[in-house]
């Protein structure tokens, strides 16, 4: 699971031939010290002024392979290994985000529907609505994998399905394939190879509780951003309190737990307020 502890900003100044000169800003990160991230920033920063002197020359890819989400970490998990298991990020809009190692979450949205469509279902010609016929694919899909253990959470815009009854690598083969025969979204996909990780939103996206987004973005350098992001998020939390973020509404026949999912249901069920009787958020 690709999640850094330290994040540096480097800037340098690029001076092209015949050109005025211009900044080149790089972020850098690393799980060792805030002094290796700034030195894997400048390293991005020289690695794409040296592309733009020599337009030929491909981009360092290595430097790149490795990218993570800025994102400031809230609480670790560590299994008995002492690698984290699970962890609690909050991303770039504020919203709390559980990220699992091997426990498989997938999320399915319902596509707008259009115009054509909504009148087809007022005369009658559409008798089932996308929010059914959804569902319903979800429920053959259970039905054709009995070994399989699945909760299906009803969100603000789909179904939120977890897996329970085993572990998943996000970078095999078979998950990307389990991942899409539920028909999860293919940025997703993409993400949980790149991530290593599997995740999962436990508070609302601000636009759907009346919010504007975070004021600035972590990591927070300055002591005036700092402050105005624990005023921002003081005044989130509190809003955040008036909703839920994912409903229970179905488990399947087979209800076999794996002994390292077990605390990870808890931990999901508890932050998204599955059991509150509030909007969707």
């Amino acid at each position: 699971m690709k999640i850094a502890k330290y994040w540096a900003k480097t800037l340098i100044e690029a001076k092209l031939p015949n050109k005025p000169s211009f900044p080149i800003c790089c972020w850098g990160a690393s799980n060792v010290s805030v002094a290796h991230a700034r030195e894997n920033a400048l390293a991005r920063a020289r690695n794409v002024l040296d592309h733009l002197i020599r337009p030929n020359k491909f981009l360092d890819r290595y430097l790149y392979s490795d990218r993570l989400l800025r994102e400031e970490i809230i609480r670790e998990y560590p299994d008995s290994s002492g690698n984290i298991a699970y962890a609690i990020t909050r991303n770039s809009y504020g919203a709390l985000v559980l990220n699992t190692s091997k426990v498989l979450f997938a999320d399915i949205d319902l596509m707008p529907e259009g115009a054509w469509t909504s009148i087809k279902r007022m005369l009658g010609f559409v008798r089932q609505s996308q929010e059914e016929a959804v569902l319903k694919k979800i429920r053959e899909w259970s039905d054709a994998q009995p070994a399989r253990s699945l909760r299906i959470y009803r969100t603000f815009n789909g179904y939120r399905l977890l897996l329970t009854d085993s572990l998943f690598d996000p970078t095999s083969l078979e998950t990307q394939q389990v991942l899409e025969s539920l028909g999860s979204d293919k940025l997703y996909l993409k993400l949980c190879r790149a991530q290593e990780s599997f995740r999962a939103r436990l508070s609302p996206k601000p636009w759907r509780i009346d919010m504007e987004n975070p004021p600035c973005r972590f990591p927070y350098e300055e002591s005036e951003k700092r402050l105005k992001h624990q005023g921002w998020l003081k005044r989130y939390e509190l809003c955040s309190n008036d909703f839920a973020i994912c409903r229970l509404i179905a488990v399947s026949s087979n209800k076999n737990v794996h002994p390292e999912v077990e605390p990870i249901i808890q931990l999901h069920d508890h932050y998204c307020r599955i059991d509150a009787d509030r909007p969707l958020a």
